[in-house]
């Protein structure tokens, strides 16, 4: 059996942690799981403006690096893709970034806000698995037990739990 031992004050989740389910999910429908993550951060009952939100992120960052690719050097495709890319980048960076904030308050995480964009500026569904799979895990894993300070741990599919 598993066992999972969850610090509040950490990430639990890394990258070969990730379940297949999220991170096909997560590779082929950023702007949806995007969605459900900021639906179960901030509690709300649908997901769709979310996805709406991060699609348009997407789609202006498109353009407004297309055009600043295009001024910077007319008629060059390489410099239309770069300009497309660090826009696109940044605008996904800025607003995913804050929900991936409100995920570490949520769940009193370290880190700081500036990490949390760049972790979306680099790579965003990478980033939006790791916050997928941490709501999934910390949603099914007991906490600390606050009277006694005992860490109590529990495999997800698993009822009960044994102690450290």
């Amino acid at each position: 059996m598993e066992k999972i031992v969850i610090n509040n004050m950490s990430w639990y989740t890394t990258f070969p942690l990730i379940d297949y389910d999220i991170l096909l999910y997560g590779m082929l429908f950023p702007p949806c799981l995007y969605g459900e993550n900021a639906a179960k951060i901030e509690e709300h009952p649908g997901c769709i403006s979310h996805a709406i939100g991060y699609s348009g992120m997407t789609i202006s960052g498109h353009y407004c690096g297309a055009i600043i690719g295009n001024a910077i050097v007319p008629g060059n495709h390489l410099a239309f893709m770069i300009g497309s890319l660090l826009c696109t980048s940044s605008f996904i960076g800025i607003y995913a970034g804050n929900t991936r904030t409100n995920l570490r308050k949520k769940y009193m995480i370290d880190g700081n806000k500036k990490n949390d964009s760049c972790h979306h500026f680099i790579c965003s569904p990478i980033a939006l698995c790791q916050e997928a799979q941490e709501i999934r895990t910390r949603q099914n894993t007991s906490k600390v037990d606050i009277d006694t300070g005992d860490m109590y741990m529990r495999a997800p599919s698993s009822p009960t739990m044994e102690k450290i």
